[in-house]
């Protein structure tokens, strides 16, 4: 008899499934997984927070008898709730969780709010990050997690010899202080020095800065880079 796979229900931001939208890890890894022939569900791609939220609860509510694992991504900020809610779930119903940590703002935030974030992350049976980086920054709250990389597609990104040495870096995140844009700027003007041929292409959503980061470029006579 042929043995089946468990029922994974993937839990998180999963707006890459709208237009215009990044796709996350979440939902290459759901993807992933519906490919190699097991059953999924994943929430939510609501782009409201507060319908994603209620996503979330009516899908872990409805098919708890189904679910077999949850794998959870926690992040920082309002999303905190979304996790805290999720977590408790399944707390309530008895599902496995696996609680994956993401986003490079939640050791501020966990440190900001050490007793919350610590009583959401041991709720999981596995916390996994995907860097040695944040795995260290969460020592702190002396939780046992494991360090398992991003998921990358490496058929997508063939390679190819080039003779000609002319970079090409795409940044791609919100225009918002949080992530500081203007960083990747002043280090491609420092790589444009020594690569004239050198580009950088910038893309994400406006959150208010978009317009200094473009003057930042023309002050470094990049703007044709």
């Amino acid at each position: 008899m042929k043995p089946t796979h468990p029922k994974i229900c993937f839990v998180g931001n999963l707006l890459g499934r709208n237009q215009g939208f990044i796709t996350t890890q979440g939902q290459i890894m759901a993807d992933l997984f519906t490919e190699d022939g097991y059953e999924n569900i994943s929430v939510s791609s609501k782009i409201n927070r507060v319908k994603r939220l209620a996503d979330i609860v009516f899908t872990i509510i409805r098919h708890r008898k189904q679910i077999d694992l949850v794998v959870l991504e926690v992040y920082s900020g309002l999303s905190m709730i979304m996790a805290d809610t999720a977590s408790s779930l399944c707390k309530l119903f008895g599902l496995p969780l696996i609680s994956v940590l993401r986003g490079g703002n939640l050791p501020n935030f966990a440190k900001k709010y050490p007793r919350w974030v610590r009583r959401v992350l041991q709720s999981a049976d596995i916390l996994v990050a995907p860097s040695s980086f944040l795995a260290e920054e969460f020592r702190f709250l002396e939780l046992d997690i494991r360090v398992i990389p991003n998921i990358v597609r490496i058929p997508k990104y063939p390679f190819r010899i080039r003779r000609n040495i002319a970079p090409k870096f795409i940044w791609m995140r919100s225009f918002h202080p949080l992530y500081n844009p203007q960083m990747a700027v002043r280090t491609f003007a420092k790589i444009h020095q020594n690569y004239p041929q050198s580009s950088l292409v910038m893309a994400g959503q406006d959150k208010g800065i978009e317009g200094d980061v473009k003057q930042l470029a023309k002050d470094l006579g990049l703007e044709n880079a």
